[in-house]
């Protein structure tokens, strides 16, 4: 609260300053559609985010994602936990993960994305976050490509670091964006593959 008095933030969807403790303004959070947007990945898992990627969510996604407006990872949070919520599967879930970068990637940008939104999300749900997958591969970056190109390039990139940590439970995996499902598939495949009972997924946005 004292950082937000001294170092006014910005809402993250239409730019105006915010008052001490706000994440958006009053104005834009009126303005959210309550409702949750769900799409069924290629893997037939149910992807669940607050946004449709356009507009100002996507402008605030960008900020956060590629030039380094961390606060907006607060707001996009606590938009996707009360989708979650309103989506009914909260009862079920019992674990939150999230979509891995490579570690000379996460060096590079300062910073993993879909982990921050995981950690906030599942604090936000009362959930433990872990980080139950891995990536130790570099390929090209995910948004220049296409379905069969992602889903081709992610197909030996991922692994699980624990398979006791992962059998038998009922996951959240969380990444920034759902686009083609490629990414949000591959690891979910993992994540069945060893012994997953269900895996759902979540998102900011879907395009």
């Amino acid at each position: 609260m004292l950082l937000d008095f001294l170092f006014p933030q910005k809402c993250p969807y239409c730019g105006k300053p915010l008052g001490c403790g706000q994440t958006e303004c009053s104005e834009c959070l009126k303005g959210f559609d309550t409702r949750a947007v769900i799409k069924k990945t290629p893997a037939d898992d149910i992807c669940i985010a607050p946004f449709e990627y356009k507009g100002a969510a996507a402008t605030a996604i960008k900020n956060f994602k590629f030039r380094g407006v961390v606060f907006n990872c607060r707001s996009l949070s606590a938009a996707a936990a009360r989708a979650i919520k309103s989506s009914g599967i909260r009862a079920e879930i019992e674990v939150v993960t999230f979509v891995p970068m490579t570690k000379g990637r996460k060096r590079k940008r300062g910073f993993n994305q879909s982990q921050l939104l995981a950690k906030e999300i599942s604090a936000l749900l009362k959930l433990p976050c872990e980080e139950l997958i891995a990536r130790d591969k570099e390929s090209e970056y995910q948004h220049k490509l296409g379905y069969e190109e992602r889903a081709k390039h992610n197909k030996s990139y991922y692994r699980v670091k624990n398979p006791d940590r992962v059998r038998n439970r009922n996951i959240l995996l969380v990444d920034d964006i759902m686009t083609t499902g490629a990414t949000l598939s591959s690891c979910s495949g993992i994540l069945k593959d060893n012994g997953a009972k269900t895996v759902y997924c979540a998102a900011a946005a879907i395009a």
